[in-house]
C-alpha cells in the first residue's frame, strides 16, 4: 500500500470521532455480516482486483477505487496498531 493520503487524512481527521469509527465497517456488520478488520481488508482488495467492483466504484470518478481501497488498508493498519 502506497499510504500516499496517510499525512493528509491524518491531519484532517485524525482527532475526529468520525475517523476513529469506521462507518463502512459498522455497516456491514449491521448490515450483512460480523466484519473485522482483516475482512475489511479484503474486500479493500477485491475493490481493485475485481473489475466489477472496480468499474462500479469508478463510476464516482478515475481511480476512486484504487483511493477507496488504500483508505481503507490505512484505517485497518492504524486501528490493528
Amino acid at each position: 500500500m502506497k499510504n500516499i493520503y496517510k499525512k493528509e487524512v491524518g491531519s484532517k481527521w485524525g482527532n475526529t470521532k468520525q475517523y476513529k469509527e469506521f462507518k463502512l465497517k459498522n455497516y456491514i456488520t449491521k448490515n450483512y455480516y460480523k466484519c473485522t478488520n482483516e475482512v475489511l481488508l479484503g474486500l479493500s482488495k477485491l475493490y481493485v482486483s475485481d473489475d466489477r467492483f472496480k468499474n462500479n466504484i469508478d463510476k464516482y470518478g478515475e481511480n476512486t477505487a484504487e483511493y477507496v481501497s488504500e483508505v481503507i488498508g490505512y484505517f485497518c493498519v492504524v486501528t490493528n496498531s
